[in-house]
């Protein structure tokens, strides 16, 4: 809702009819794969980036997790960050930049990438697995990985995560997160994080 504290801590937004009543968050979540269960989340404005928000998650998250994301993040910075953190990751490329990796990548595994001005060395392996739905066409993906699993299990584990967004769009589904009547900031994030557990 709109207070004092949210607008000041969260800001409002503009959308092509002027300027929102209330203020608009961001979040970003990390579930188990095996369960679907929360095991970290950040909340920011809408102006906050995604992958400062992925990255404070990678943070709370504990040592020796795998980090399984999708091609919509910079999976460079994030699979930077998360070694860093001593976790490792399977984040899926963009198709073009997967394939090109893949050619690339030779017996090598090994990268050295250049992302917005800053070197980034990823030590770790591209995997490409072709997925066959039958209720949708088949689709080539690409993933990137660090971690010591097969290729196998490295496919699964990233399939799995398609479990995890089917129950996120449930939970916003079924507990209207569209609209949160919390009145500070703190209370928003309590909320969100509520919905999740």
């Amino acid at each position: 809702s709109s207070t004092t504290d949210t607008v000041n801590g969260l800001g409002r937004c503009k959308s092509m009819n002027g300027q929102l009543h209330y203020p608009k968050v961001r979040c970003v979540t990390a579930h188990r794969v095996n369960s679907g269960l929360s095991e970290a989340l950040a909340v920011g404005t809408v102006s906050d980036h995604e992958n400062r928000l992925a990255e404070e998650v990678i943070t709370q998250l504990p040592k020796g997790s795998i980090v399984v994301g999708d091609r919509c993040y910079g999976i460079v910075r994030l699979a930077q960050h998360s070694f860093d953190q001593g976790k490792t990751c399977v984040f899926r490329l963009k198709d073009g930049i997967g394939a090109k990796l893949k050619a690339l990548q030779g017996n090598q595994n090994s990268f050295c990438w250049i992302c917005s001005k800053k070197i980034y060395s990823c030590k770790g392996r591209i995997i490409h697995l072709t997925v066959t739905d039958p209720n949708i066409r088949s689709r080539e993906i690409y993933l990137f990985t660090n971690c010591d699993l097969s290729d196998e299990d490295v496919c699964q584990l990233f399939l799995q995560r398609n479990q995890v967004e089917v129950a996120i769009r449930h939970v916003k589904q079924t507990l209207k997160l569209s609209f949160i009547s919390a009145k500070t900031v703190e209370g928003v994030k309590k909320e969100i994080y509520l919905a999740f557990i």
